[in-house]
């Protein structure tokens, strides 16, 4: 009770009341609801950026806080600081984005889940029970699934887990993950059905799923000799070259072997070579030699290569002398036909003298061997146009092969009959197509031979009746599907007359197994799927297409083409058995298909064409380290690996989800210049077009002119990027988006760095932003989450800001060029075209602006590298310039003072007697106008207080010899409060009695220590305002605020009240200055404080506001970017005039004498103080009133008068302060 009736004493005693609201806003706890400011003003100081401490956020910006995690939004700038050290000390491996609020860190290897609303993290739960690291995670926002991927384990699965955030559990995938040891590396989804994953591995953990069992009770027709469901590729179109060839040798014939085929090499040098030039590509599955057996001669050790992948084949086999299989590369085995023969005599399970294995996981149809020939499987089957034998030894006196086949596991049916032919009689049954035409079309072969096309009259298209029927002439029961190519219509030029065919494949019986329309006017080749399913030749026949002309689209003429049927074997009976299965390997590759797991598996997992990527065209045990769909059309691969469509690297271009067999579409693989020349550590999406590539390489392995030296930009080509040390980075590049800049992220063994996209330049921290970066989030969305430190500030300023109605701010560029540690000190506002900024410039210490031009106060006065200007006063057309240390004119040098004529005419004056010190205020006698000024110096005539005449250029006492005290040591501010009498503040000894507050008579000349005042602050007075506004009509018992170098408060009847409450008042707090400023009403004005200082319940500020009450934050600062660097030194006021009738244009030249009635005047460290808004004579009555308002109101009051002045736009209506700051550029290199 006691406590808040004072406080309404107080504040009505002292006469005033702030409407004032100090919540906190309910709508975000960061925000800071300060008082409402209605005048603009200048901070002036030593930084060079500038932060508006609206809110908590702006002081966890302007700080560095390492080991902490942001959200940051891709557009814009609002970044905010979540927590520091979120993880408990441990540095996350990568981040991901799971909403808006959550992100999922990888911290040691392990899952941690942060929430930023409750900011709070914990582990997944369940994951306890996980063994290994995670590499890989994919956050599936449709399913609300994480995919983690690494070298896991959960139970009985390997590789990868998932884990559900709706029931907050681990899931174990449908497939059980991969094989023992298996791990994954990437992880990506295409559209809404397909998870694909990368990595090391060779199978999935629950098997089976890769397999097409059939029940059946089948015996095959033919049960005298073997079953190959391979068919013989064709080799007689094929051009024949070699080198070391023996004279009497034909090398063309082995391709048919017989009783005379052989291909002999020279005895003059070892081995030798044979290739087969194709005229088109083939998809060889394996290769059957037969070795040389006259007279001990043959091959002992051969390697294959094909072309255009120019690669080592890895070649699988059977050993004859074990029966097992083995595998082989660049040195590859031939046995001599003794062994082969002894092999087959001691061996079981002999039929027709061949040992054959099938339905083997290892391999993809059939492997054997006999008495005269050994087959060898392509472990990577790739497209080839050309296939190379290089002999590398041989027994006897030289090398000789008696017969070379090549086999593909399928069937590809042509429409030209001639290209069916195998070329060569068997003595084993195979399978040999052939097709035939229907109707009465016109069949010619197309551009490149390998097609027929037709035309025909629109008008006289029969449907059904015209076309070709494909004979696959199957004999083996199994699993198959048809597939259709149809050759595009840019190949010839036919996209307009192009039409419709009807597709359909029968069984032998005729029953219509599947049939589609397919439309032709496809620009490149492609491919459509007929039929998938069960077919058993025995009861039904073997299979048969027919493709006939249906419609034309448009034309009067129509033009068909028929390319080609391709029959995929996916699962073959070989023998008679009760059960059958197939399995097509995984290799590094698996596609999982969340709509493909159901009780009846209708599709074999393994059978995918993204599987089929990895089992058919990398090579064995390849490991995927990066998947990435670009614009939802292609698939990019990266990894350690080699195929025929480039090492290392290689996209896809993806077609529709096939939802007849659960899987995407691939229309087509593609190579990029051949691959990269070493493997891929790891590949990041950076934008919707741009990846990110790391690893060991140093080129592109068809262009040497590249420049990717450890790290690339792909987005079509590749761009080299200028990071240092590339060799060394560890893992992936991490993109993160930035107030709309792309930036990238490179780890090193105990470092990271950040770079710019595209171009890969180092970040260069800039005096408003600093990024030390070390993990992002990569997902696109509109904000995402980095863990390091950022420090960031609003504005990039040059020691002077201009805070507009308290929240908005405009940063002055350049004001001239200043050396190390310059700052600005003081200012004055002159009037609406004129003000000056001064302090340490580096010797031009003065800068003048009016209008639009700024210029030094003098190209002739220059100061002391240890010189600064401390206080400035305008009085009619003469700006005084108070300054310590030495300064020079004209060649000459002198000390403290210098008067500049603003008109121009007789530059600059100044008095020769000062000795030494500094001049530190100015004032002037408002009846006998008389300049009076005050400091720590010493001249010939008078020290510590003189009067300044300018007319005469002389200093004075101000104090009788005859009376006056002795008067020493510092005057830091003074101001005429009333007529002849000045309130002066400091430091000093009169008459050996020490005085922060002392009293001037003019009239009198005497100085006299204000005891009451002098006893009562804490101690020297820095400056010192007077809270009524009424110029020089203020009385010492009025209240007067107070600032010391360790305290602010006020003096009331002489006694002092300090309004530290809310401030830590440290030893490394600083105080500067303070100023009244207006609120937004005639009843609001708030004290401003600067320096730089910590604030109880926000931290460090450069400049604090108090609405009676409470302190709150202004703005924090910064040199570049460190805060302990940076000082608020005074307040600039522009509600403030001075020299009524200053022009800089006018000639007169006042006296020294003469009197501007309403001159106003501001001296360093000071702001013309704020009258009283209600008397202090108040009435009991008004007394009474008050304290029921305080009792039942907000309670909202301040410990000063307030009182309202002329508005800030009235003020500035001439020149704003932006036109100013503008103007200040000109400046620069004064």
């Amino acid at each position: 009770m006691v406590s808040w009736l004072l406080r309404v004493f107080l504040c009505l005693y002292m006469g005033g009341y702030v409407k004032a609201d100090s919540s906190i806003n309910s709508s975000s706890t960061y925000n800071i609801s300060r008082p409402q400011l209605g005048e603009g003003f200048y901070l002036l100081g030593q930084f060079n950026c500038v932060s508006n401490f609206d809110s908590t956020i702006k002081y966890n910006l302007s700080h560095p806080q390492p080991d902490s995690l942001y959200r940051v939004p891709q557009k814009g700038v609002n970044v905010t600081l979540l927590q520091s050290n979120p993880f408990n000390g441990s540095t996350p491996d990568n981040l991901y984005s799971i909403d808006e609020y959550t992100v999922l860190a990888v911290v040691d290897g392990k899952p941690v889940l942060y929430d930023s609303s409750s900011l709070t993290s914990s582990l997944l739960s369940g994951w306890n029970n996980v063994s290994g690291d995670v590499s890989a995670v994919l956050v599936d926002d449709q399913t609300n699934t994480l995919y983690l991927g690494g070298n896991l384990q959960y139970d009985d699965s390997y590789g990868a887990v998932a884990y559900s955030l709706d029931s907050e559990e681990l899931v174990q995938l449908p497939f059980s993950g991969f094989n023992k040891g298996g791990k994954v590396q990437a992880i990506s989804k295409y559209g809404q059905n397909s998870i694909i994953f990368g990595g090391q591995f060779n199978s999935l953990g629950n098997d089976t799923l890769q397999r097409s069992e059939t029940n059946s009770t089948t015996v095959n027709n033919s049960s005298s000799s073997l079953i190959q469901p391979e068919q013989q590729i064709n080799l007689n179109f094929a051009t024949i070259s070699t080198a070391n060839s023996a004279s009497q040798t034909n090398p063309d014939s082995i391709i048919c072997p017989g009783n005379s085929s052989s291909w002999t090499m020279s005895e003059e040098q070892d081995g030798g070579s044979w290739t087969a030039v194709l005229p088109w590509f083939v998809t060889s599955s394996k290769i059957r030699l037969r070795n040389g057996n006259t007279d001990g001669n043959g091959v002992s050790m051969f390697r294959i290569i094909t072309a255009p992948a120019d690669g080592i084949m890895n070649l699988t086999y059977i050993d004859p002398s074990t029966l097992t299989l083995k595998t082989c590369d660049a040195w590859c085995p031939l046995a001599q036909v003794s062994d082969l023969t002894d092999a087959i005599s001691n061996a079981s399970n002999i039929t027709d003298g061949v040992y054959q294995i099938s339905d083997v996981s290892d391999i993809e149809g059939t492997l054997s061997f006999s008495d005269e020939y050994q087959e060898f499987e392509f472990v990577n089957t790739v497209s080839m146009d050309s296939i190379t034998i290089l002999v590398l030894d041989h027994y006897g006196n030289t090398g000789v092969l008696d017969g070379l086949q090549l086999y593909q596991y399928g069937m590809t049916i042509n429409a030209n009959n001639s290209l069916n032919a195998i070329g060569c009689s068997s003595d084993q049954q195979q399978i040999v197509p052939s097709s035939q035409s229907i109707g009465d079309l016109d069949w010619q072969n197309g551009v490149s031979g390998s097609y027929l096309t037709a035309a025909v009259a629109a008008d006289s298209i029969e449907p059904g009746t015209q076309g070709i029927r494909y004979d696959s002439n199957l004999e083996a029961s199994g699993n198959y599907t048809f597939f259709l190519y149809t050759t595009g219509c840019s190949l010839d030029n036919t996209c307009s007359e192009r039409g419709i065919v009807n597709a359909t494949l029968y069984a032998g019986n005729g029953t219509i197994l599947g049939s589609q329309l397919v439309y032709q006017s496809n620009d490149e080749l492609k491919y459509d799927d007929i039929f998938s399913g069960n077919i058993d030749p025995d009861d039904d026949g073997s299979p048969y297409m027919t493709v006939t002309l249906d419609s034309g689209l448009g034309s009067d003429e129509v033009v068909v083409v028929a390319d080609y049927v391709m029959v995929q074997f996916n699962q073959i009976d070989y023998n008679a058995t009760n059960t059958t299965s197939d399995s097509i390997p995984l290799n590094g590759l698996f596609e999982y298909s969340l709509t493909n797991f159901t009780e009846d598996v209708e599709h074999p997992v393994g059978n995918s064409s993204i599987n089929q990527l990895g089992a058919s065209l990398l090579s064995q045990d390849a490991i995927v380290n990066g998947l990435e769909i670009v614009n939802d059309t292609q698939l990019y691969i990266a990894g350690e690996f080699n195929s025929s469509y480039g090492s290392n690297f290689f996209g896809v271009d993806l077609g529709k989800y096939n939802g007849t067999s659960d899987e995407i579409s691939t229309a087509e693989v593609f190579s990029i210049d051949g691959g990269l020349n070493s493997a891929v550590s790891g590949m990041s999406l950076s934008s919707p077009d741009d990846l990110l590539l790391v690893g060991g390489f140093d080129g592109t392995s068809n262009a040497s002119d590249v420049d990717v030296n450890g790290i690339t930009l792909y987005n079509g080509t590749f761009h080299s990027l200028s990071v240092s040390d590339s060799a060394a980075i560890n893992g992936s590049a991490i993109p993160f988006t930035f107030n709309q800049t792309d930036y990238f992220i490179v780890h090193y063994e105990s470092s990271s760095a950040i770079y710019t996209l595209p171009d890969g330049e180092p970040l260069s921290e800039s005096s408003i932003l600093g990024l030390n970066v070390s993990q992002a989030s990569s997902v696109q969305n509109s904000s995402s989450f980095a863990f390091g430190e950022i420090v960031m500030f609003d504005e990039q300023v040059n020691d002077a800001v201009f805070l507009s109605n308290g929240s908005t701010l405009s940063g002055i560029q350049q004001i001239f060029s200043p050396s190390n540690g310059s700052f600005i000190d003081t200012g004055l506002y002159l009037n609406s075209s004129s003000v000056v900024l001064a302090g340490q410039f580096g010797g031009n210490n003065v800068v003048l602006v009016t209008g639009k031009e700024s210029t030094p106060l003098s190209k002739d006065l220059t100061f002391s590298n240890n010189s600064t200007v401390v206080s400035l006063f305008n009085y009619g057309n003469y700006l005084y310039v108070g300054f310590n240390g030495e300064a020079t004119y004209q060649s000459s040098s002198f000390w403290g003072l210098a008067a500049y004529n603003l008109d121009g005419d007789s530059g600059i004056i100044y008095p020769s007697s000062i000795e030494s010190g500094s001049i530190n205020a100015m004032d002037t006698d408002p009846v006998s106008t008389s300049l009076l000024i005050g400091g720590n110096f010493t001249s010939d005539d008078c020290s510590t207080l003189c009067f300044y005449n300018v007319s005469k250029n002389s200093l004075s006492a101000a104090l009788s010899e005859s009376n006056s005290a002795s008067v020493s040591g510092t005057i830091s501010d003074l101001k005429y409060y009333a007529e002849s009498l000045a309130l002066i503040g400091g430091n000093l000894s009169i008459d050996s009695t020490q005085s922060y507050f002392a009293l001037y008579n003019f009239t009198s000349k005497l100085v006299s220590n204000i005891e009451d005042a002098s006893d009562s602050i804490p101690g020297p007075v820095v400056t010192f305002e007077f809270a009524r506004s009424d110029d020089h009509k203020q009385q010492l018992n009025d209240t007067i605020y107070v600032l010391g170098s360790d305290y602010v408060g006020y003096l009331k009847d002489l006694e002092y009240t300090d309004l530290l409450d809310g401030i830590d008042n440290s030893t490394s707090s600083v105080y500067t200055d303070i100023a009244l400023i207006n609120g937004t009403t005639e009843q609001e004005q708030f004290l401003v404080l600067t320096g730089s200082f910590n604030l109880t319940d926000y931290g460090l500020v450069t400049s604090a506001v108090y609405d009676g009450k409470l302190w709150f934050p202004l703005i924090i600062s910064a040199t570049d970017l460190n805060t302990e660097n940076s000082i608020v030194n005074s307040v600039l006021r522009t509600s403030k005039s001075y020299s009524k009738g200053f022009n800089t244009t006018s000639s007169g030249s006042p006296g020294s004498e003469e009197t501007e009635k309403g001159i106003r005047y501001l001296t360093n460290g000071q702001v013309a103080g704020v009258g009283c808004a209600l008397a202090i004579g108040t009435t009991l009555i008004l007394t009474a009133l008050g304290g029921a308002v305080y009792l039942f109101g907000r309670r909202n009051t301040v410990v000063g008068p307030l009182k309202s002045r002329v508005g800030e736009e009235k003020m500035m209506s001439a020149l704003p302060p932006d036109q100013i700051i503008d103007s200040l550029n000109k400046a620069k290199g004064f």
